[in-house]
């Protein structure tokens, strides 16, 4: 019993070490920046600038399929598979999309990094492309994101923007911040853009 009890205080131990030191390298990670523009009661208005990004695109119909493959793809592409070994920041977050061209992942580039100061993939399927500037709407919620739950904030943050009569430009994107393994402050976000007219505030 006394060992199980000494297992179960070490197992303990590590998990939270991991964790801490998860939250230490979150709060550290460069973000992709954004203006806040409005703040509702359950979502936000921003404002992206326009960003380099790094996309894959699988076959698939749904957020999360294939997105382990997309990863290993993007993250190889980050960690030295290039045309120089260069070595890239991670940045937080990654966008997922789910359409008509299939399963799409994308990783937001450092923003001191240009298209023209990026290394090319030597993946092929790995492009480099400007994402433009632009107003979106975003809903923030906790925890894991299987699936179903992305879909049921989809459905939410849809109906909400109805209610404003605001009108969305694009697909919704859902935006992941966190690592598998880390548990606590989990954060994730819908994003859509939205014809929107900052200066009154409504759509154009």
């Amino acid at each position: 019993m006394k060992i199980l009890l000494i297992i179960g205080i070490v197992v303990v131990s590590i998990f939270t070490a991991v964790q801490i030191g998860s939250l230490y390298v979150s709060k550290k990670t460069e973000q992709q920046p954004y203006s806040l523009v409005r703040k509702q009661q359950k979502f936000e208005i921003r404002y992206y600038p326009e960003a380099v990004m790094a996309t894959v695109v699988s076959d698939g119909n749904a957020y999360r399929q294939d997105a382990n493959n997309n990863f290993r793809r993007l993250a190889n592409f980050i960690f030295g598979g290039n045309t120089e070994a260069q070595q890239i920041a991670m940045t937080a977050p990654v966008h997922m999309e789910s359409n008509d061209k299939g399963s799409v992942m994308s990783f937001v580039m450092p923003a001191d990094m240009s298209l023209e100061s990026l290394p090319k993939p030597k993946d092929a399927s790995v492009s480099l492309h400007k994402a433009p500037a632009g107003y979106f709407a975003a809903l923030r919620f906790g925890g894991f994101a299987p699936e179903e739950v992305i879909q049921e904030k989809i459905n939410e943050l849809q109906a909400l923007l109805q209610q404003e009569g605001l009108r969305t430009l694009g697909g919704f994107r859902y935006l992941g911040y966190n690592a598998p393994f880390e548990v606590v402050g989990r954060r994730n976000e819908i994003l859509v853009e939205i014809a929107y007219d900052e200066a009154a505030g409504l759509e154009p």
